[in-house]
Parts: structure tokens; C-alpha cells; sequence
């Protein structure tokens, strides 16, 4: 799509070393493009349940402000549902951001529960949105919430 994106940095213990170096990589491309196109970007660093760090990027950006951004984190545990809510908030509440996909980007150590699958399912058909994740450890991995996966 060509709307706006929120980007879900996982920033756990296990994305250490090379995963979180191809995860900040790939949100500097993902955040160059979007600019390029006039499209704004949400950057949630996320670890264990309710751990979230929040940076809303417009048009323009400073890459200092990313980068600075980026070596915040956590280094515990994840939690995957706590990004995904907040990215459905995120859609819901900002008016620029309700033809927003949600990006993952995480090592894919983590699920989500029955419970919040199902509620996931309901918001995606509610509000039109996807989940892509990418997987920075080379291991692909399918879940029961992403529309697309891809490993690198």
C-alpha cells in the first residue's frame, strides 16, 4: 500500500549482535523510502510485555534523531502483542496513520495468544491493515498473524 508505515522494532535479548544490526539497517531503508514518497513513519521499540519506546516520524527527518532512537531498547524478554496493540491504537487514534500497514521486524522468537489472534483478525478487517514481518536472523518462520513473512 502507500500509506503510512508503523515499524515494530523488536529489541530483545535475542536480537543482539547481527539480528538488531539488520533490523536498524532495514528501518533506515524502510524510513529513506517512506521519505522519499512523502510518508510518514511510526517507530515503536518494543521487548518484554509493555516495554515500548515511541518515535513519530514525519515527511522530513533527521537520520541522527533515528539512530539516536534506535540505540534505546531493552534487552529482555518479547512480547509481541504489546506492538501490535499499540500499532492498532495508533491507527485507530491518528487521522495520518489509519492507511497504515505494521512492519515487524524481530528474530520471531515470540507468538501471540488465541485470544488476542482473534481480536487481531477482527481489527485487521475493520480497519484494512497488514502485517509484514521480517525475520533478521535468516531462519524463516511462519505465524498465525503476519500476511507475509520474509527472512533476510
Amino acid at each position: 500500500k502507500k500509506g503510512p508505515g508503523i515499524a515494530c522494532i523488536d529489541t530483545s535479548g535475542s536480537m543482539n549482535g547481527i539480528p538488531l544490526m539488520k533490523a536498524k539497517a532495514l528501518l533506515l531503508a524502510t524510513a529513506d523510502i517512506l521519505e522519499k514518497e512523502k510518508r510518514s513513519l511510526y517507530i515503536l521499540l518494543f521487548g518484554e510485555s509493555g516495554e515500548i519506546k515511541e518515535l513519530n516520524i514525519n515527511q522530513s527527518y533527521e537520520k541522527v534523531e533515528i539512530l539516536k532512537f534506535l540505540n534505546t531498547g531493552y534487552g529482555g524478554g518479547t512480547n509481541f502483542e504489546t506492538p501490535i496493540k499499540r500499532g492498532i491504537e495508533i491507527i485507530e487514534d491518528i487521522k495520518e496513520y489509519n492507511k497504515a500497514d505494521i512492519l515487524m521486524i524481530t528474530d520471531g522468537f515470540c507468538g501471540i495468544s488465541l485470544q488476542f489472534k482473534n481480536e487481531l483478525i477482527n481489527k485487521k478487517k475493520k480497519l484494512d491493515f497488514g502485517i509484514y514481518t521480517i525475520i533478521c536472523n535468516g531462519n524463516k518462520m511462519e505465524d498465525d498473524f503476519s500476511d507475509e513473512v520474509i527472512a533476510i
